[in-house]
């Protein structure tokens, strides 16, 4: 994509944004108006009926007084009770005044979108290449608008951002999949109308290619044993793991997993891009990331990589290759590789997994739009192991 095109694309969506925000504000001042000229018709009301009180409260006064001055005192007991009565219950004032929405809360969302602008901004500016040449990725820009971009494929079913390697079948959500995500902004709720999302793209890194590429954005990675299940013995100064289904007498901790032979690394990445290398030996493992929000109790969906929307993963399974994320398998046709590389591309969204030997082979690309820090994290069965390698940027 060119420059001139690139700034074109940038300008529209960036105009319909501002648009929406235009319009939500001409609507919103309407409501505001609509609900002034409500309140101030009550008040008008209420007003009269004061005033009416007003009167009859001072044609009491003056018939109280005269009754007071009187020397008829059978008079007096026969008026007095009439003449200090309580109003009836239909005379007494009543109003309420109602709102439509907080204005609190408004100014809470527009601060929100102000730092979310802010944010990208600052994302764009760090993730331009020293050279000036940019390469062109997708941004997040959609996050503002508190959804997930969702592209319908030709059966009508939601794809939900996976780039596989050639050949392999993509995973499909839900035809009642919702393209929403995430809270809505009260903008949203008014429904913009003629605004559309155009493509949005913002400066990233190059795209590493070779094995070298990708070692200068290697981090070193250390196992968390707090977070390590009973059943796996970690080893190698925390860089080995292993399932050996006898179980060790580790300290109870609140981040130890106890339901999936699961441990998760120290290391939290976040707003940047990192790779990582790990051995596999065995026939079963999760080589995965996730939040923090990755539940380690109780078991069920939230716990496993893979198997909730917190964590993504590659599995190795039945001499066969599968990736998971949000309980939804994708098979990945591919020969076995006893290393992997992991590159996270956080600011991009990207996950990517490779099989690295002599050249490096994409087994699968996740594309999201991460929120969190994420934490590598490993799952073993059937006595497997997996070692992080012990790499530096000058191991090439």
């Amino acid at each position: 994509m060119s420059v001139q095109r690139e700034m074109e694309e940038n300008e529209k969506s960036f105009t319909a944004l501002i648009r929406c925000i235009e319009e939500a504000d001409r609507k919103l001042t309407e409501r505001i108006r609509e609900q002034e000229k409500r309140e101030m018709e009550k008040a008008g009301g209420v007003m009269e009926q004061l005033e009416k009180e007003i009167e009859e409260l001072k044609r009491r006064k003056a018939e109280l007084k005269e009754l007071s001055e009187t020397k008829d005192n059978l008079h007096f007991l026969q008026t007095f009770s009439s003449r200090c009565g309580h109003p009836a219950e239909g005379d007494l004032l009543s109003f309420t005044i109602t709102t439509d929405f907080s204005s609190e809360n408004l100014r809470k969302e527009l601060s929100g979108l102000k730092k979310s602008l802010e944010k990208i901004s600052q994302e764009v500016i760090m993730t331009m290449t020293p050279s000036g040449a940019p390469h062109l990725k997708p941004s997040v820009l959609g996050r503002l608008l508190g959804h997930q971009r969702v592209k319908l494929n030709k059966s009508g079913g939601a794809h939900t951002g996976h780039d596989t390697a050639p050949g392999a079948p993509r995973v499909t959500a839900p035809h009642n999949a919702h393209p929403l995500r995430g809270p809505m902004f009260p903008w949203q709720r008014l429904q913009c109308t003629n605004v559309y999302e155009a493509p949005v793209f913002a400066l990233q890194p190059p795209e590493p290619q070779s094995r070298d590429d990708f070692l200068k954005y290697f981090c070193p990675l250390t196992l968390d044993i707090n977070t390590a299940h009973r059943h796996l013995r970690l080893s190698e100064g925390n860089k080995k793991v292993t399932y050996e289904g006898t179980k060790a007498k580790y300290p109870d901790h609140p981040d130890r997993f106890d339901c999936y032979f699961q441990v998760l690394c120290r290391e939290a990445l976040t707003g940047t891009c990192c790779y990582w290398e790990v051995e596999c030996r065995g026939d079963f493992m999760h080589i995965g990331v996730a939040y923090k929000g990755l539940r380690s109790k109780r078991g069920g969906r939230e716990c496993g990589l893979g198997e909730n929307d917190k964590s993504w993963c590659l599995q190795w399974s039945h001499s066969q290759y599968f990736v998971w994320h949000n309980n939804q398998r994708t098979v990945i046709s591919a020969p076995y590789s006893p290393r992997i590389g992991v590159y996270l591309d956080w600011p991009a969204g990207s996950l990517s997994f490779y099989s690295v030997s002599h050249t490096m082979i994409l087994l699968h690309r996740f594309n999201t739009s991460f929120t969190e820090p994420l934490y590598p994290g490993f799952c073993l069965y059937l006595h497997s192991s997996v070692t992080i390698s012990h790499l530096t940027p000058c191991d090439h």
